[in-house]
């Protein structure tokens, strides 16, 4: 990731993972006209063990898209990345 992150220009690097519980995700692409929680789920388990120091992650199972949104401008500066 940090040769990644060296390789990005744009300073300050902002990072904001969308981070919703496995079965919230579950029940959100249910309710979708395409369904790929099967194919991708799996995914969830190796961002968080390989990603999570960087940037911020939130959970946002219960929260509208607003409320995402002013929790993210009130913790901007958790998600940086790289000044």
């Amino acid at each position: 990731m940090d040769g990644y992150v060296a390789g990005l220009r744009s300073r300050p690097l902002l990072l904001v993972q969308l981070a919703p519980g496995l079965d919230v995700i579950r029940a959100r692409d249910s309710g979708r006209h395409k369904q790929v929680f099967a194919m991708w789920s799996h995914l969830d388990a190796k961002m968080r063990a390989g990603m999570t120091p960087y940037g911020l992650w939130l959970d946002t199972s219960a929260m509208t898209a607003a409320e995402s949104v002013d929790e993210i401008l009130a913790r901007r500066d958790e998600a940086i990345v790289a000044e």
